[in-house]
């Protein structure tokens, strides 16, 4: 049987993880209203800049641009954003299942995160370019980065479209895995308040629409980044809630153990006390 004083250290230790989970669930839950309001900043203004080029499309034909066009020379990449991290519960299991039902359409794969890095050796599957995960620091940074290398490459005809595999948030408890193509980019242009357009004379209506495009395309690409983010800190704050909880009530059933032991040890110590007195 274990000694009382073998629960009491168990109960420590217990306390000390139970403060460290509480930690990461309030960091971790202080991000989440930030960067929710972010995507949603991000939305907003992804509304603004989409409506400015649904007016100059109507008025200018300027679908040569590039990044509209698809190409059959290049492969069809697959971009994989997760993070550095664990304790997010199923969060990056959901996005590696839902490229293993679509990973035969794809001859490349670009990922971001370390969690990426690991399922790729895991499976053995070459990586054709990779990133660090995204975090709070350094998501600008890191943005850009995948950004340029993802236009250069489309542009220099590596790749014939892109698609980005990452967790979409919808609540605090709900997170799920989503497929979204992201280059060429698909822009209708024909919906929507469009009757006046803007009668800019060449060549500025090119470069004012080339230049809103590639600003749209990025609010666009950096909305999915933070909403992966945004995913990853409300996995994180609902499994650390969920860890505090099974963490106290361990807590709670060793404590009634150790007070089992320790009454235990108490009447032996007295039963011995007496027996040695009545010996006398």
């Amino acid at each position: 049987m274990k000694h009382y004083l073998a629960y009491k250290n168990q109960i420590r230790g217990l306390a000390d993880v139970h403060e460290t989970v509480k930690t990461v669930e309030k960091i971790a839950a202080s991000s989440v209203h930030y960067l929710d309001q972010e995507v949603d900043h991000l939305m907003r203004y992804e509304q603004i800049v989409d409506r400015i080029l649904k007016r100059l499309s109507h008025f200018h034909n300027e679908y040569h641009n590039p990044l509209f066009k698809n190409n059959s020379r290049g492969k069809k990449a697959a971009l994989l954003i997760t993070g550095d991290r664990g304790l997010t519960g199923g969060l990056w299991r959901g996005v590696f299942d839902l490229y293993e039902t679509v990973k035969d359409q794809y001859g490349a794969v670009i990922i971001i995160g370390a969690k990426a890095k690991g399922y790729m050796r895991e499976i053995g599957y070459h990586v054709t370019k990779e990133f660090p995960g995204i975090s709070d620091e350094n998501m600008d940074e890191t943005f850009r980065d995948v950004a340029t290398y993802c236009y250069a490459a489309f542009r220099e005809n590596d790749f014939s479209s892109i698609d980005v595999i990452y967790p979409h948030y919808e609540s605090l408890g709900v997170q799920h895995s989503l497929l979204t193509p992201f280059l060429p980019f698909v822009f209708t242009g024909e919906e929507g308040d469009t009757k006046d357009g803007f009668p800019l004379i060449e060549p500025s209506r090119t470069i004012v629409f080339n230049r809103l495009l590639q600003k749209y395309i990025s609010i666009y690409f950096k909305k999915i980044i933070t909403d992966a983010i945004l995913s990853e800190h409300a996995a994180r704050t609902v499994a650390m809630e969920d860890a505090s909880t099974k963490t106290k009530s361990l807590i709670a059933e060793i404590s009634l153990h150790y007070q089992k032991e320790r009454h235990r040890a108490s009447t032996q110590q007295q039963l011995e006390s007496f027996m040695a007195h009545r010996n006398i």
